[in-house]
């Protein structure tokens, strides 16, 4: 039975942001995904990753057998795909499409 409830967790509920090309290269701070921990970083524990519910909790940065970045974008596209779809829904597309493309 799974008895964690990632609702209430505060690694759930708060925005960690990635840099998709590097943190000091121009516009770097332009190209940042707003992602949970567990998208993140922050791996779940071994029993929730066996339980389909949580099969989608896979971070970008692996840390040990969980996550990396091939498993991320095998469910999600690939970053620069997600930045574009976050610029869309702020309104930038344009922004995107002239400066970050």
């Amino acid at each position: 039975m799974i008895t964690a409830s990632l609702e209430n967790d505060s690694q759930f509920n708060n925005v960690s942001l990635h840099h998709i090309d590097g943190r000091t290269k121009p516009k770097a701070h332009f190209k940042q995904l707003p992602l949970c921990a567990y998208h993140h970083d922050v791996p779940i524990s071994k029993e929730l990753q066996a339980h389909p519910e949580y099969k989608y909790l896979v971070p970008i940065h692996a840390k040990g057998s969980w996550g990396g970045k091939a498993a991320f974008n095998a469910l999600f596209h690939s970053e620069m795909a997600l930045l574009e779809l976050c610029y869309e829904l702020i309104g930038e597309h344009d922004f995107f499409i002239s400066h970050l493309s």
